[in-house]
């Protein structure tokens, strides 16, 4: 698992979820991933592959159900370098500007963040096989073609949003610093909106216009000549979710669809 993905642990709700390798605002669910050697990865959408007599409006999703519990505590400390690099490249993923440096400021030593507002969307499983029953190849996609016969085609089926990310940080005793709002908002840029709370404005919120794609639960589409296509309700335990193709790790973005580091 990646450095980003096993920061994402300690919020996720059940064992389902698969992290993105860094949280962004363009997964879906009903999206198409492409597995190779334990990474999922973006491909397409399902009606886009399969086609069917039932319209994508057959399959029911219920969007923004509120997320009652989360594993562990709902914030992450680390040092500060380390964790203003985190919360930078969320930041960035919301559509902010790079804020790093900002947050690295001299008396820090560490840093907390988490995620504010966390809701997911959830397809019912039922009408999803419902609808792959009456669906059948688009004959212009061989690619697809090749991942059923493989075995490697996936689609989202569950989704963990969050509206936004939590920061605090901390001095050498864990008291908390206090922001200089007007300086944070001037660096994010106008695309993410900041704000404080709590006694001396020691906790900053940056919130995007859409939601951080935190993880996602992936079911494996499958197929045979005789039975046609139905979704395997045992869902994919191991492995991540990364951007498409390309050298190297690949860390999804919100505006790019890529980040590679080095």
């Amino acid at each position: 698992m990646s450095f980003f993905g096993k920061q994402a642990e300690p919020f996720l709700p059940d064992r389902d979820y698969l992290s993105a390798t860094l949280p962004t605002t363009d997964l879906h669910v009903l999206m198409v991933l492409a597995r190779e050697k334990g990474i999922l990865r973006r491909f397409s959408t399902l009606p886009t592959v399969l086609t069917s007599k039932n319209g994508p409006d057959a399959i029911v999703v219920t969007r923004d159900e509120a997320v009652v519990a989360v594993q562990g505590s709902s914030t992450r400390k680390m040092k500060i370098g380390i964790g203003a690099t985190i919360v930078a490249s969320l930041v960035s993923a919301l559509g902010g500007k790079a804020i790093g440096a900002h947050l690295a400021t001299s008396r820090a030593k560490s840093i907390e963040f988490g995620y504010t507002d966390v809701t997911a969307d959830r397809v019912d499983l039922g009408s999803l096989d419902l609808w792959l029953a009456a669906s059948d190849f688009n004959p212009r996609s061989h690619s697809a073609a090749d991942l059923l016969a493989s075995e490697n085609m996936f689609v989202i089926v569950g989704l963990l949003k969050a509206k936004g990310v939590t920061v605090t940080l901390l001095d050498e005793h864990d008291q908390s610093l206090g922001f200089d709002l007007p300086v944070i908002d001037d660096a994010v840029g106008a695309q993410v909106t900041a704000s404080v709370s709590g006694q001396g404005n020691t906790t900053l919120t940056f919130s995007g216009t859409q939601p951080l794609a935190v993880a996602a639960k992936a079911a494996q589409v499958k197929f045979d000549a005789d039975g046609g296509f139905w979704v395997n309700s045992h869902l994919q335990a191991k492995g991540e979710i990364r951007g498409l193709g390309g050298g190297g790790v690949t860390y999804l973005t919100a505006e790019h669809g890529g980040l590679t580091l080095s």
